[in-house]
């Protein structure tokens, strides 16, 4: 489920690629020179994917179906693009930012590889629960590097859980401060002990 700055976010992408791709309506249909001269790959599958939905409304291609076709490209099926997982959603973003601008290097470089938005995040993840000298050194005693940021992702995830889980553990689990020996006889020591 996504949030609403996430439905916010979406949607100032999705005008922000309508209007690069003269994909706009007039009188409730898109008009004529909305195909355009994007004949990227990407392009391609999503006027694809629209021309399907589009057919099965027995009607011609519109905006929403050049919508839900982007939606569906991500997920493999049509549905709402607020059922997306956030991982499905920064590649939904990722989409409509090579569909606004195909030779933008850093969109292209974040299509082809999804894992690098992973490693930012676990990475973001990690500092966000320790100072990064303790990841650090826990990466020493663990992995034997102190270069934990080039760890491979199951390392980063290993590491990610190890801090989540000492943060998360009920707190009868959580080492207890050592208790301060009472004198003999003090009563309070022996729990058999009653008034």
């Amino acid at each position: 489920m996504l949030s609403p700055a996430q439905v916010e976010l979406y949607g100032r992408r999705w005008s922000a690629c309508c209007q690069a791709n003269q994909w706009r309506q007039a009188r409730g249909r898109l008009v004529p020179d909305a195909r355009g001269a994007a004949t990227s790959e990407y392009h391609a599958q999503v006027w694809a994917l629209a021309e399907q939905h589009a057919l099965k409304m027995h009607r011609g291609v519109g905006l929403d179906d050049l919508r839900r076709a982007v939606t569906a490209s991500i997920a493999g099926r049509f549905c709402s693009t607020k059922d997306l997982t956030n991982a499905q959603f920064t590649r939904l973003l990722d989409l409509l930012n090579l569909l606004s601008d195909p030779d933008n290097l850093a969109a292209v470089v974040a299509w082809q590889h999804p894992e690098n938005r992973e490693r930012e995040h676990k990475i973001r993840q990690l500092r966000s629960l320790r100072h990064e000298a303790v990841i650090a050194h826990v990466s020493q005693d663990i992995f034997q590097t102190m270069n934990w940021e080039e760890l491979p992702l199951p390392q980063l995830e290993a590491l990610r859980r190890k801090f989540w889980t000492q943060d998360n553990r009920p707190k009868r689990q959580r080492r207890q401060p050592a208790a301060t020996p009472q004198p003999v006889g003090a009563g309070a020591a022996d729990p058999d002990w009653t008034v």
